[in-house]
């Protein structure tokens, strides 16, 4: 049985058990605590629930980590029809995976040969929000397709959730909570792993448990392996508490998730990285500085991240005989008519000098990396991941640790005026992001030797 089934009904049966009376009014006619609706448990007292929790972390040590149980099978999850950087990582991350050299494991890797063949599927979710019907949780959005800027990667969709397709269950099911099955009474005894792992977001972690675990060989209980990508930190919102799971991979993209993963006590965490489509890039690989581009937009900036910051730039910089053009990409989060495509941002950003982030960076964000290789001087805070070298290696002259309006405008005027040498001060650093795909594969060797290699080798 999977932990998020036992979780729930721990604190399910807590709840009864405390609100039941001496006479046995409230008691089942088989003497245990009769279940609490769910509005009854919502009122119910904190104690139950840290009695839950309390027996939950025990339960968490009866599921170890599967290092016996090699993978054969990786599902991405993704939400459908979403064109953003998180989706697009995960298409990329299951692209990667079906093109590795090393998804293939044994003596002979060949059809037939007795090797472990790795395939990778998008596993397309739609998210149950706990206003809907039924609660927390996910449906399968089965029968969905990748979206067209996506179909450049070998990305096909699952047509089951993980354990139907062996069972002939594919399609029966379409809803599941984050509480699974609701089977408990049963220990690590009675439980095994199969050969599929689901990676999951981070900003889907408290959704790891909604799949839930299935009959198996000899009566056991089988339940797919679990991975956390870390794309971001802050997106999480903290909603992931349970870091002495053994049984969570955690893979981070940025070193302030590594960080994070570390200081938070995870047990299992290894590096996942991704990287910007050549679609994006560049029109001259050799040359970072297309010359026969019009720069005519002085300054870009995203108007969703650090508009406080931004504002005080524009006040100081934007005014004078000789004012600073700023130039939003997009509309604000509320004005949907103004956001831009992917194609249209890039475009903008050949067209301008300088691109200027002072909002938060939860992960190693896309946009200063895409200015970047569009030709832009690159001007940064040091907040979240932009605080790492490691993440964002830009010269450490146009990372602005502690905001200082006087300093951005000198940092401006100087690009402005000298843009073409100031822009060359940034050739390391798209050198570095055109190395992220390799870097990328490499991971996915790593990946695939903790989960299928060592594995089979042991």
């Amino acid at each position: 049985m999977d932990f998020g089934s036992m979780l729930n009904d721990l604190k399910r049966n807590a709840a009864a058990a405390s609100s039941s009376t001496g006479d046995g009014a409230n008691r089942s006619s088989g003497g245990r605590p009769a279940k609490r609706s769910r509005d009854d448990s919502d009122s119910s007292s904190t104690s139950p629930s840290v009695r839950a929790e309390k027996s939950a972390a025990s339960l968490r040590q009866r599921f170890p980590y599967p290092s016996s149980s090699p993978v054969r099978t990786v599902y991405l999850a993704c939400p459908p029809d979403i064109r953003t950087g998180g989706p697009e990582a995960m298409h990329q991350l299951c692209d990667a995976l079906n093109s590795s050299s090393s998804s293939s494991f044994g003596k002979d890797s060949s059809v037939g040969g007795g090797g472990v063949r790795v395939r990778a599927l998008m596993l397309y979710l739609h998210e149950r929000r706990e206003s809907d019907e039924g609660g927390i949780g996910v449906r399968h959005a089965r029968g969905a397709r990748s979206v067209e800027a996506y179909r450049q990667y070998d990305a096909p969709a699952a047509d089951c959730i993980p354990g139907e397709e062996d069972k002939g269950w594919c399609g029966m099911g379409s809803y599941y909570d984050r509480g699974g099955n609701g089977i408990v009474e049963e220990d690590s005894s009675e439980f095994e792993y199969t050969s599929d792992l689901v990676v999951w977001p981070e900003v889907w972690a408290h959704l790891i448990d909604s799949i839930p675990a299935a009959g198996g060989r000899g009566g056991k209980r089988t339940h797919h392996q679990t991975a956390i990508w870390w794309l971001s930190v802050d997106n999480n919102n903290r909603r992931f508490k349970s870091w002495d799971r053994e049984d969570v991979l955690h893979l981070h993209q940025s070193e302030y998730a590594r960080r994070y993963l570390a200081k938070n006590g995870a047990r299992h965490i290894l590096p996942m990285t991704e990287f910007i489509p050549a679609s994006l890039e560049t029109k001259d690989e050799g040359s970072i500085i297309d010359t026969s581009e019009v720069r005519d937009v002085d300054v870009l900036y995203n108007p969703l991240k650090g508009i406080h910051y931004t504002d005080e730039i524009i006040r100081r910089s934007g005014r004078g005989r000789d004012p600073v053009r700023f130039t939003p990409i997009g509309g604000d989060k509320d004005d949907r008519r103004s956001r831009l495509t992917p194609e249209e941002v890039s475009a903008l950003l050949r067209r301008a000098r300088v691109y200027v982030d002072f909002g938060p960076h939860p992960g190693m964000d896309r946009l200063p990396r895409e200015a970047a290789l569009a030709g832009c001087v690159v001007i940064t805070n040091a907040e979240g991941a932009a605080g790492y070298e490691e993440d964002v290696p830009v010269p450490a002259e146009y990372k602005v640790r502690k905001f200082d309006t006087e300093r951005v405008h000198k940092l401006l005027r100087g690009a402005l005026e000298n843009f073409k040498n100031k822009a060359k001060e940034f050739d390391g650093y798209r050198t570095w992001i055109r190395g992220q795909r390799k870097k990328m594969n490499e991971c996915v060797d790593g990946f695939l030797e903790e989960v299928v290699q060592k594995r089979t080798e042991g």
